[in-house]
């Protein structure tokens, strides 16, 4: 239920696309989210420096950025769960791993391995930090489309947006990926029912693993630094929500003990007023309640409580009887035998009635006891015991059902 007060709330993602040579196309968006819905509220084409995006987002921005073109390499292996210093060489021969940002998709049976040196993108997320924003998450080339791959309008074999051409099986599994400068969309782009400039799809993907990264897994480059911040920033997120939380609670449960208080305030003047009218008579009420107790007493060793018909309820309880249990006796208001021994009179246990009896196993006592609770005049019912009587070669039970 928190779940969607933990996460981040606004994000921009940036796709910075390097052309051969080495200008920039930047894009970007800025996405809010509430409760289940993304909206978009800023939507950003054409920038040709970095500096631009001052203008158009909100200071401190939280920046899901990715980068395409010049420099990010994508190769295409059979899968490779884990790309490490052993197998590096097959991405980069005679590369070293240190010196580059290593991201792996995997897709089916195919494993995209993009890779940046690390110079060229601290590069651009140092200006992004020197801007004010706070970028938290790396991604490269366009795997990361695959995040938003079920919500777009695309249902051939083929995903193909500025530039970009990645084909699909039927599982939607990428089987191949290509870019060709200058190649666009056949149809418009839609996410869900909103349209959405081909342009605009990295940065929107970008933005969009970002604020649902506690539920998603990350198609980001390897990059702890950022790793580390953003999960700062969704503890810092959990944290003021927990304590509004608190802050809630705690204010709830004041204004109700004030208003408990009051109450109770109230009650005990008005009870403070009938203790001192009562005082007056109270001689009269001890002499009352004296008589009163001595004639429960006699009605209760008389054993009368108040017309019950007691046969109705021994009638009852034999008539939803299963077959496999046998009866051995049955006693009503039975004898009390601790109070007994303390009173050294005899003293009987009012409104109940105790059965003994004999069932091969314990579930048709069971089934019984269910059926016997579904009376309105049953106040409780329990099985006391239950063992198996080696001599008699049967299981024997004690029933205790107190009745209204």
């Amino acid at each position: 239920m928190l779940a969607q007060y933990y996460r981040i709330s606004q994000a921009a993602g940036i796709n910075i696309h390097i052309n051969a040579e080495s200008s920039v196309v930047i894009d970007g968006c800025l996405i809010a989210a509430e409760k289940d819905r993304l909206d978009f509220t800023k939507k950003i084409t054409g920038l040709t420096s970095v500096k631009d995006l001052s203008e158009k987002l909100p200071a401190k921005a939280l920046i899901a950025l990715n980068i395409t073109g010049k420099g990010v390499l994508v190769k295409q292996l059979n899968k490779v769960p884990v790309i490490d210093q052993t197998n590096f060489s097959q991405v980069l021969p005679n590369g070293n791993m240190d010196d580059f940002y290593v991201q792996d998709f995997i897709s089916g049976e195919q494993s995209f391995v993009a890779i940046l040196r690390k110079a060229e993108a601290d590069k651009w997320l140092d200006a992004l930090q020197d801007l004010g924003f706070q970028p938290l998450t790396l991604s490269l080339g366009p795997a990361v489309a695959e995040q938003i791959n079920p919500q777009l309008n695309n249902y051939g074999d083929k995903l193909v947006f500025n530039g970009h051409e990645i084909t699909l099986n039927e599982k939607r599994e990428w089987l191949n990926y290509q870019y060709k400068e200058g190649q666009h969309a056949q149809f418009e782009l839609k996410v869900d029912s909103e349209l959405l400039d081909e342009s605009l799809l990295l940065p929107y993907a970008a933005a969009f693993q970002l604020l649902l990264s506690t539920q998603l897994d990350l198609i980001a480059a390897d990059t702890p630094e950022l790793e580390a911040k953003r999960i700062g920033v969704i503890e810092t997120q959990k944290l003021k929500v927990n304590s509004a939380i608190v802050l809630a609670v705690t204010f709830v449960l004041l204004l109700v003990n004030f208003l408990l208080f009051s109450s109770l305030s109230a009650e005990n003047m008005q009870l403070a007023g009938q203790l001192s009218s009562t005082a007056q008579t109270s001689s009269d009420a001890e002499s009352l309640n004296e008589t009163i107790a001595q004639k429960e007493l006699l009605l209760k060793n008389l054993g009368w409580e108040g017309g019950i018909r007691k046969s109705t309820y021994i009638a009852a309880l034999a008539q939803s009887l299963p077959h496999e249990i046998t009866w051995t006796q049955v006693s009503v208001n039975p004898v009390d035998i601790a109070a007994t021994k303390i009173e050294k009179t005899t003293q009987f246990d009012d409104h109940r009635i105790r059965i003994t009896g004999l069932s091969q196993n314990i579930i048709p006592v069971n089934e019984w006891v269910a059926r016997v609770k579904i009376n309105t005049w049953v106040k409780s019912i329990r099985l006391e015991n239950y063992a198996y009587n080696n001599e008699l070669e049967t299981g024997q039970f004690t029933v205790l059902i107190d009745y209204k």
